[in-house]
């Protein structure tokens, strides 16, 4: 299942990166929330 990998790809990057930084992370989310 093509879908089923790339939301595990794109998780498994998304912990790895949250992992490593929270903080930038945390900003990411919120600005594209508040710009649009």
């Amino acid at each position: 299942n093509v879908v089923g990998g790339a939301v595990f790809v794109s998780l498994f990057y998304f912990l790895a990166y949250k992992k490593n930084a929270p903080k930038k992370v945390k900003e990411e989310i919120h600005q594209p929330i508040e710009e649009s």
